[in-house]
């Protein structure tokens, strides 16, 4: 990779230069997230990856725009630091965003659960976070709004103005394996509305976040970046 602190490694690219409709709002790079701070590696809010995952991207925003919708990343390339920042962070008693994200997982059973781990497929580059809004509605600051959960536990939902797919991005919780039928009809709607447009531009889908998506066929299937995303 060259010197250049802003270089990125050759094969991957800014999503922006490729398609700069897609709404990026990196979690990551803010306290909007399960740890409640910003995560290393993190240091601009800019969406990297892969070229052909960029392309696919694009595509499954076509397949949306003819539905009334659009993509909003929430996050793509991942650095290995920030990986090892999960797992460090996973290792103290710092709780405080457990209401919006975690509130039915005990911090220590992450590892076991699959919440955290010390290796990401986001780190290869062609994966991502994804959700969708309709034309014309805006991003916001998520704004918290209490929830209750089946079995009456409350929790805080986090409403950004993308439409409602039952949870929050990273809820870690049952509630956001794709195919669970604990969330209203038209959250379970929504969401099929995002997985098939996603599967068709060449993604795949993994059975226990509905905003996780990885580019079949991706042209770095062995290799961990851990260069910045800025």
């Amino acid at each position: 990779m060259s010197s250049n602190a802003n270089a990125l490694e050759e094969g991957f690219v800014y999503l922006a230069k490729v398609n700069p409709n897609i709404v990026v709002d990196l979690r990551y790079a803010n306290t909007l997230n399960f740890l409640n701070q910003p995560v290393q590696g993190y240091h601009k809010n800019v969406a990297i990856m892969t070229h052909e995952a960029a392309l696919a991207l694009t595509e499954a925003e076509a397949i949306l725009n003819k539905q009334g919708y659009a993509l909003v990343l929430y996050d793509a390339y991942r650095p290995q630091k920030a990986v090892q920042h999960f797992v460090s962070w996973s290792k103290t008693s710092d709780e405080a965003a457990k209401l919006a994200f975690y509130p039915r997982v005990n911090k220590p059973d992450f590892f076991k659960l699959g919440y955290v781990s010390n290796e990401s497929a986001h780190c290869r580059g062609s994966t991502v976070d994804v959700s969708i809004i309709k034309i014309g509605a805006r991003l916001h600051a998520p704004r918290s709004v209490p929830r209750t959960l089946p079995d009456g536990a409350i929790y805080i939902y986090l409403e950004d103005g993308t439409i409602d797919m039952g949870t929050a991005f990273d809820f870690f919780d049952v509630l956001s394996w794709p195919e669970s039928t604990e969330i209203s009809h038209a959250a379970q709607k929504n969401r099929q509305i995002l997985s098939y447009a996603m599967k068709e531009a060449g993604f795949v889908p993994i059975s226990t976040e509905w905003w996780h998506f990885t580019l079949n066929n991706e042209p770095f299937p062995n290799t961990a970046f851990d260069f910045n995303v800025e």
